[in-house]
């Protein structure tokens, strides 16, 4: 029996065993469910197509490659793309012509007997990829905890990071424990444990909701959570919070519109949803509100990148650039005119950006020269890889860009 909540019978549903909770299945309508034996069953969700060959205890994506998967964030890493498509981590070494999944179990463990929980983590909604310093990292909401890892390459998997301490649970909204609480308590007259695993579902989704920037510099981590920047860096026995706070109103319409970050070094800035910028020094212990030496008028941050010691930020009206924080120069296209940019992408040869009005690449006169009009789609993703640049869009997949030579070909990558 599927749902939110997921149960298994084995006496003709006289009695039944918890399978534990299904995210994906809270986000959509329920979807079929297709036996083809005693344990081997294929579902569709959100997510795409899973089976399970052991009754229901376990289910793997069942996808030939990215077609029809929603790719929610795309890197770059040791000559290969990694891209993050719903519960999985799939791994492509052919720059995208074919995909693997990697990520379904982090560490993972052989099957245990029904009813007993599973040490397993899933990459699901709230989950990020990051490449920093060398390394592939990945952030994982869990009803539980905040769980961060690192790619291994000798062993091809995700693995915790030692000696980082859990994040701290009592930053939990108030509003959200009285509210499950009392959901709780609804469910109590029923069945308790049914309340306990919607109390552990809500925790969960209010925790890919409100997990936003990850971001590393230095071998130290800052995330946001729940509208608070916090870091940890090796050494720590806790994760320290910066005290930047924003109480800026979450769109409905862009879960990831909270905090703009980009580091380098001790070097902080940050943008809120509020449209204020601050910046640091010190990797977070002081804060300065730089928006008054901003030079344009524009309502929320898109996003923020360094390259070199420039800092780049892209608003909803154009693009700004610095050295320094104090003086700021707005970036324009050849005959002057703003250009808005969605995502960045930065490598040895430059700045790229793309955006609803094409794909641009910042010239050596700091200028924005367009290399392909238009993109289907709002832009999710923008990576660098070998000679192509890689556009992930929200609705309509993956595309790439051939850089080298002097025409430009927009290509769909969805096999």
């Amino acid at each position: 029996v599927t749902g939110t909540a997921n149960f298994y019978s084995t006496d003709r549903g006289e009695t039944w065993t918890s399978l534990g909770s299904d995210i994906n299945a809270f986000m959509v309508s329920k979807f079929p469910v297709v036996a083809v034996s005693e344990k081997t069953f294929y579902k569709a969700d959100a997510l795409g197509v899973h089976r399970t060959i052991d009754g229901g205890k376990s289910w793997y994506s069942f996808m030939d490659g990215m077609m029809g998967t929603e790719i929610l964030n795309l890197v770059t890493f040791n000559n290969k793309l990694y891209a993050h498509i719903g519960n999985d981590i799939a791994e492509s070494t052919d720059g995208g012509e074919s995909w693997k999944g990697i990520g379904r179990d982090v560490n993972e463990h052989p099957v245990e007997p029904i009813g007993k929980a599973q040490p397993r983590v899933d990459f699901s909604f709230g989950s990020k990829l990051v490449v920093a310093d060398g390394v592939l990292y990945g952030i994982v909401p869990e009803a539980e905890k905040l769980g961060v890892y690192y790619f291994s390459v000798k062993r091809n998997e995700f693995v915790p990071i030692q000696g980082m301490p859990a994040f701290d649970r009592d930053v939990r909204s108030k509003n959200l424990r009285t509210d499950t609480e009392e959901t709780k308590q609804a469910y109590r007259s029923d069945i308790v444990e049914k309340g306990d695993q919607l109390r552990t579902l809500l925790n969960t989704i209010t925790d890919f909701i409100e997990v936003g920037t990850f971001t590393i510099s230095n071998k130290t981590f800052y995330v946001e959570y729940k509208g608070r920047l916090f870091k940890w860096e090796p050494g720590d026995a806790e994760w320290q919070d910066t005290g930047l706070v924003d109480t800026g109103e979450q769109s409905d319409e862009d879960l990831n519109n909270g905090f703009k970050l980009a580091v380098s070094g001790k070097i902080v800035y940050v943008g809120k949803r509020d449209g204020k910028m601050f910046q640091s020094f010190d990797g977070g212990k002081s804060w300065r509100d730089i928006t008054s030496s901003l030079p344009l008028s524009f309502t929320r941050f898109k996003g923020m990148v360094f390259a070199g010691s420039t800092i780049y930020v892209a608003t909803d009206k154009g693009v700004l650039s610095s050295k320094t924080g104090v003086h700021w120069q707005v970036l324009t296209d050849g005959i002057g005119e703003r250009i808005a940019i969605d995502r960045f992408a930065v490598d040895h040869t430059g700045v790229y950006g793309a955006g609803d009005t094409g794909v641009y690449y910042l010239d050596a006169r700091g200028k924005w020269e367009q290399i392909f009009p238009g993109v289907p789609g709002k832009v999710r993703s923008l990576v660098i890889h070998r000679d192509r640049l890689y556009v992930v869009t929200e609705q309509y997949g993956m595309f790439h860009i051939l850089l080298e030579g002097e025409e430009y070909a927009l290509s769909p990558s969805h096999k």
